[in-house]
Formats: C-alpha cells, sequence, structure tokens
C-alpha cells in the first residue's frame, strides 16, 4: 500500500484522467471510422448512379452491345472508384480500368457474393484483401432488355491509414499526457500539503515545557485552517 498522500493523491488524478482520455481516444476514433465509411459509401452510390445513368445514353434505351457496355465501364471515371459490370447470373462483363490503388480487388470475391441473391439485391459490404480492404456497393439496373448488377469498388487504404496515423497519434500522446499529468498533480498535492507537513513538525517540537507555542494558520477559512486553529485551541485549553 503507497503510504504518501502526495503519491496517491498524484496517482487519482492521473486515472482519472487516464479513463477520460481513454474514452475520448475510443470515441474519436469510432467517430472516425464511422464517419469515413459513410462518405466512402455515400461516393460508391454517386458513383453507381452515374454510370447507370452514363451506360443508359450511350444505349439510347435500346439493347446495348457488350461492346458498349464495356466502352462505357471502361471511359468511366469518378475519383478512385472501379467500376464491375456483372450480368443476372453475376458473370462479369466489363470492367473499368484498373487503378493504382485497385490492383488487388478481385471480382471474383464480389461474384460470389452476387451468387445465388435475387437480382434485385441492392448490397454494401467490405471485401478483404492483401493489398488492403475494399468498399463495394452492388446494384441491379436494366438497360433495354439487359439486366446488369453494376458493382463500384473503392479501396479503403486511404481510410486506414489516416485512422491508423489517428491511433498512433493517440499512442504517443496519451502516455505522455498522463505523465505529464502525474508530475502536475504530484507537484499539486505537495504544494497543497505543504502545510500539512509544517504543521506536523511544529506540533512534534510542542512537549510540556512550550505549550505556549501555536501551530502556523496559513488561511483559516480552509480545512487545514480550521484543524490548525482547533488545535491551537486545544493547546490554550491545556
Amino acid at each position: 500500500m503507497i503510504e504518501s498522500v502526495r503519491v496517491r493523491l498524484a496517482l487519482w488524478h492521473s486515472g482519472v484522467l487516464a479513463v477520460l482520455l481513454l474514452a475520448f481516444a475510443a470515441g474519436t476514433y469510432s467517430y472516425l471510422a464511422r464517419s469515413g465509411l459513410q462518405r466512402t459509401d455515400e461516393l460508391l452510390r454517386e458513383a453507381a448512379r452515374a454510370f447507370i445513368v452514363e451506360l443508359d445514353a450511350a444505349s439510347g434505351g435500346a439493347n446495348p452491345a457488350l461492346s458498349t457496355t464495356a466502352e462505357v465501364a471502361r471511359d468511366f471515371r469518378l475519383g478512385g472508384t472501379r467500376v464491375l459490370v456483372f450480368d443476372a447470373g453475376a458473370r462479369l462483363v466489363a470492367a473499368s480500368p484498373v487503378g493504382r490503388h485497385q490492383r488487388h480487388a478481385d471480382p471474383e470475391r464480389i461474384a460470389r457474393a452476387l451468387a445465388g441473391r435475387p437480382f434485385a439485391t441492392t448490397l454494401l459490404f467490405t471485401v478483404p484483401d492483401s493489398g488492403g480492404s475494399y468498399r463495394v456497393y452492388t446494384t441491379p439496373t436494366e438497360v433495354g432488355p439487359r439486366r446488369y448488377v453494376v458493382a463500384v469498388v473503392e479501396s479503403l487504404r486511404e481510410l486506414r491509414a489516416s485512422l491508423d496515423g489517428v491511433r498512433d497519434t493517440f499512442v504517443l500522446a496519451i502516455p505522455l499526457a498522463l505523465l505529464l499529468s502525474a508530475l502536475g498533480g504530484y507537484v499539486l498535492a505537495r504544494r497543497s500539503l505543504a502545510p500539512v507537513s509544517l504543521m506536523s513538525e511544529r506540533a512534534a517540537r510542542i512537549g510540556a515545557g512550550n505549550l505556549d507555542e501555536r501551530l502556523p494558520v496559513p488561511n483559516p477559512r480552509d480545512e487545514l485552517g480550521r484543524l490548525a486553529r482547533t488545535f491551537n485551541e486545544l493547546l490554550a485549553r491545556l
């Protein structure tokens, strides 16, 4: 058991601050992760809508050839997204060029996620990969008599890197803040308890031969001042 009141106060101060900082760090990290994923999902939805509009415009509402679909997919650009077009049987029929952030995105995994599901199903899911996770949004569309499933893929690498930077900042900042808090709490406790040490030393020197001495009362209105005044009144009665 720690006998020093100053150390106990400093530890209590640091412990309370540690709980607050950890709760703040966890809440901040969770909020950033959730909001970043929501922004990515909204980007994927916008990209899917834009691609479907371009595909419909290129086909003129008629039965588009597969070459037309492939050409629209090849020319489509929106941020760092990649478009994959599957037929109703979950077979890949067109894809936009592979960008530097999508080189590990595997269309086969997306096809497996689509296989066996009703055509009208809209999906939003994350695909883990050796090159990093990818967020995928799939939505069905019909262009003339053809039925397609448009999948828009976005790498989560930048989001993960940003979150890793936030995590590393917390890992460095929280221990430093706790160390400074412990030192500051110890100094504050030492200054606050300095009158107690002074009263203890003065009381130890008072004996039967010097009952006329009194304890110092630095601030008669606080708790330590009232304690010193009470002890002085006891000496006066003696």
